[in-house]
């Protein structure tokens, strides 16, 4: 979707995973999760990226995920189970 880690590889470098984890937490305690997105996308090309391909997918990120997916030729089941 917009940042790959190390390009090529598809790994994910522990501080970049710290730093989706940071906006995660900072989406979850803003009292409007909505305008924090909005404005976490005006200042980083990557969330802007991300939130146009969940719009491009009628809004549902489930969706844009196993789009993008496909469109690398990444199997989405196998990144789903690194997450667990």
């Amino acid at each position: 979707m917009g940042t790959r880690g190390n390009r090529g590889t598809g790994i994910t470098s522990s501080n970049q995973q710290n730093n989706m984890l940071g906006v995660i937490n900072t989406i979850k305690a803003a009292k409007n999760p909505s305008a924090m997105l909005q404005h976490l996308a005006s200042q980083n090309p990557n969330v802007a990226n991300a939130m146009n391909l969940i719009n491009q997918n009628g809004g549902d990120p489930k969706r844009a995920f196993y789009s993008e997916a496909q469109r690398l030729g990444i199997d989405p089941n196998q990144i789903l189970g690194m997450l667990k």
